[in-house]
Order: C-alpha cells, then sequence, then structure tokens
C-alpha cells in the first residue's frame, strides 16, 4: 500500500514522503491517527500544498530566532549569587537562574534550551549555550558576581556599588550592553 504522511513519523519518512507499508500498518495505524492518506493525485497536490506552507512558517521562525540571537549577543548577562570569601559560591548557578535574567530581559525561552558548557561554582565569566530554534544555536558569555553574605568578609570579587539588602532581595540580574 503506497501512502503520503501527512506529519513526520519516527523510522518511516517526513511530511509529504511517499512510502510503501504493509497493508495493515497503513490501514490500522497510519490512517486512522491522520499520520497519512492514501497515495493518489488529488491528495499528492494537497500534501504539496500544505509542505510549502510548513516550509514558509519555518523560514519565517529561522529568521525570527537569528533576530534575537543578536540581540541576545548585544547583551551583558549578569547573576549575583552568594559566595564565600574565596569566591566560591553557596550553591551552583543553574539556568534556570540564567532563564530568570533573559525573562527580565524580554527573552522568553524554556529552561531546557538553556545550558551551561561548565558547572558554575565559582565567580568569573562562563559560556552558556542557547537553543533559539532547532537550526539557530549560539554561545553567551555569562558573568557571575559574588553577593557580599552578612557577618562574612567581602568575597573575592564583589557587587557593584549597591546596599546589601537591594542585592540580597535581587540575586539574579542583567544589564543591557
Amino acid at each position: 500500500m503506497n501512502v503520503i504522511l501527512t506529519t513526520n513519523v519516527r523510522h518511516l519518512g517526513s511530511l509529504g514522503d511517499e512510502v510503501r507499508v504493509k497493508d495493515g500498518y497503513g490501514r490500522n495505524f497510519l490512517i486512522p491517527r491522520g499520520l497519512a492518506i492514501l497515495s493518489d493525485t488529488r491528495n499528492a497536490k494537497a500534501i504539496a500544498h500544505q509542505r510549502k506552507q510548513l516550509e514558509a512558517k519555518r523560514a519565517l521562525a529561522v529568521q525570527e530566532a537569528n533576530a534575537l540571537a543578536e540581540k541576545v549577543k548585544a547583551l551583558e548577562l549578569v547573576i549575583h549569587a552568594k559566595a564565600g570569601p574565596t569566591g566560591k559560591l553557596y550553591a551552583a548557578v543553574t539556568n534556570r537562574q540564567l532563564q530568570e535574567v533573559l525573562e527580565g530581559l524580554g527573552v522568553s525561552l524554556e529552561r531546557k534550551a538553556i545550558s551551561f558548557l561548565s558547572s558554575v561554582k565559582g565567580v568569573g565569566n562562563y559560556a552558556a549555550a542557547l537553543k533559539l530554534h532547532s537550526d539557530v544555536k549560539i554561545e553567551v558569555n555569562v558573568k557571575v558576581v559574588a553577593v557580599k553574605v552578612k557577618g562574612e568578609e567581602a568575597p573575592a570579587e564583589e557587587a557593584p556599588a549597591e546596599s546589601e539588602e537591594a542585592a540580597a532581595e535581587q540575586p539574579a540580574q542583567a544589564t543591557q550592553a
């Protein structure tokens, strides 16, 4: 039985592909679930039209992701975290904290699309990978700045001149370059 796939089917093909499958697989699984339709000229034209529309949407999404990548590269990302006097953080900085910083700047990303290239356990500069689209991935630099904890000496690298209470209330923030 020849069918035309209406969606991407793992281990079989992608949208618009005409594939030969066993009769039972096509009749009992693919067609009832809307994953494929019978192969004929009318259905082939409809799928070709649908594929063109999806390719146009994908091109627009890639273009938007590239614009967002340029915006994010222009930002200076700073995360404030509590650290000891040697500059070692009390808790590692996570992708969730970077997500909050980005959301504060108007960039909305899923947490799973953000990953640090190395574990962040001290103050300093670190690289993070952002997946803005399946075709658009960028690396950004993140600066981790220590916040002074009451009752301890100043850390190796202090936060910008601001009060301790304000720094404690805003553990993660970013500034625009």
